[in-house]
This record gives C-alpha cells, sequence and structure tokens, in this order.
C-alpha cells in the first residue's frame, strides 16, 4: 500500500498549501465517510485547507499503510484529521501518544483540543494534570493563546484549581 501513496497515477489531487498530492478516492472513501461524500459525483481536484501540507502527507500516509513515521511531532495536528475526517483509530493512536506526554508546554493544547474535538478523556486528563498546579503555566505559549480564544476554557480550568485551594484550606483549618 505504501507504493501506492508516492505515485502519479492516483484518480485525485489534493491541494494543500502550496503542495499537490495525488490519491485514490477509493482508498481515502473506504478510510473516510469525509471523503466518501467530498468525491461524490464531483470533480477530481479538491482543495484541503485545514491541515498543513506536512501534516497532511503524514495523515495520507496513515491513511494507507496505518503507520506514522513522526506521531511525536505531529501528534496534535493529526489528531485534529483524525477528528476532522472522522478517522477514529488515527484519533486514538494521537491521544495515546498526547496523554503519555502531557506537560506544562502542551497541556493548554490538549484541553483545548479535548474540548473541540468532543473527546471528553484528553479534556479530564489535560484538566487533571492542570489540578497538579504546575508553576508557569500561565506564561506558556498554550496557555496566552487558550486565554484568548477559548476563555471559557480558562473558566473551568480556573474552576479546577480553585477547587483545590479550597480542599487545601479545608484540611489546613
Amino acid at each position: 500500500m505504501e507504493k501506492l501513496l508516492n505515485t502519479e497515477f492516483g484518480d485525485v489531487e489534493l491541494v494543500v498549501g502550496n503542495r499537490k498530492f495525488t490519491a485514490y478516492k477509493g482508498i481515502l472513501a473506504a478510510r473516510s465517510t469525509v471523503f466518501a461524500d467530498m468525491f461524490q459525483g464531483r470533480g477530481k481536484r479538491f482543495k484541503v485547507d485545514d491541515m498543513e501540507p506536512a501534516v497532511f502527507a503524514e495523515f495520507l500516509r496513515y491513511i494507507y499503510t496505518d503507520q506514522v513515521s513522526d506521531l511525536d511531532g505531529m501528534k496534535f495536528g493529526l489528531f485534529s484529521a483524525g477528528f476532522r475526517y472522522n478517522i477514529g483509530s488515527l484519533m486514538r493512536l494521537c491521544q495515546d501518544a498526547i496523554l503519555e506526554s502531557l506537560s506544562l508546554d502542551n497541556v493548554a493544547d490538549a484541553l483545548k483540543l479535548g474540548a473541540t474535538c468532543g473527546d471528553l478523556e484528553l479534556k479530564h486528563r489535560a484538566l487533571a494534570f492542570i489540578w497538579t498546579g504546575p508553576m508557569g503555566l500561565t506564561k506558556t505559549r498554550g496557555w496566552k493563546e487558550l486565554v484568548v480564544t477559548h476563555p471559557q476554557l480558562v473558566d473551568e480550568a480556573l474552576e479546577v484549581l480553585v477547587k483545590k485551594l479550597s480542599l487545601r484550606t479545608e484540611t489546613i483549618e
């Protein structure tokens, strides 16, 4: 299947940013209901504007081979692609990688991804990480973006921390 991935003989062209990918409609449609719907009675060239070309290349690789060569570097983008194109197995693979690597630097991104994609486990595990009260969280790029783009999630995370503080105060008294 991997040999089919790098061929010029496909029957559909997908334009992502400044790159063109040739693929087979049947393979894409078999793996994704979103692609199946996209290809119904329409042309042979489609624009994909919801991910970066490098992520799309890995996404196609996964569709054809069930393998990802750079999971660590692309787990967030690939999770979003799996969600957008309804490929649950890719989402689970990426979710595992994200949860194994939760850190101060990526917890805000994990929280946002879990909330926007309806992945309650990812969201709750990110909130549980925040519960541990990592110092410097509010100074991270991810947190600063979260404040601007998803203030309701910031409120939810702050409620978790306030609850933790109130539990500590009750224990002290």
